[in-house]
């Protein structure tokens, strides 16, 4: 199997398989520098810097030689993570809720995030606290939350369905 190169903030590199995961990697290097392991326990995400260089889930396949850090919840990168999580978290709760909601655009801004449902009705307040406790409720139910990428056409049939 190929390996793969990967430097760490300290500047020490190390060689994995590839495929191996951006919290694998994390997880293995603090096991040897305790001083980051509770940095990287912490982490809810990673930063890639090599040929795409993004923040990236935890889970994300490192298949070429890169730098890599962990990303701490409460740096704008981190925080950015958050808000996206936490944007498909509500959508998960109004589709829960009302079912029959079409679920728009949702992006992170500067100081949170909105999402765009399309309800003829709109929201009352008595909603916007069912959709809260909703959410709630999901977070303690905890599920694996999993990026998954599928071609377009796919994507496509999957949310026609």
């Amino acid at each position: 199997m190929a390996e793969i190169s990967v430097t760490f903030e300290d500047g020490a590199t190390e060689r994995f398989p590839a495929g191996t995961s951006a919290g694998e990697a994390l997880r293995a290097y603090a096991a040897r520098n305790h001083a980051l392991h509770r940095v990287v326990k912490r982490a809810i995400a990673a930063r890639v810097e090599g040929r795409d260089p993004a923040v990236v889930d935890l889970s994300r396949p490192l298949l070429v030689d890169c730098r890599l850090a962990p990303v701490a919840p409460e740096s704008p990168e981190g925080l950015a993570v958050l808000r996206h999580s936490t944007a498909h978290l509500m959508a998960q709760a109004v589709k829960r809720l009302f079912p029959q909601v079409e679920i728009t655009i949702g992006p992170v801004i500067e100081n949170g995030f909105f999402y765009d449902f399309r309800r003829p009705e709109g929201f009352t307040p008595e909603d916007l606290a069912r959709i809260e406790e909703t959410m709630r409720a999901i977070v303690r139910e905890d599920l694996a939350v999993q990026r998954e990428e599928v071609p377009r056409a796919e994507a496509i049939r999957r949310f026609r369905a």
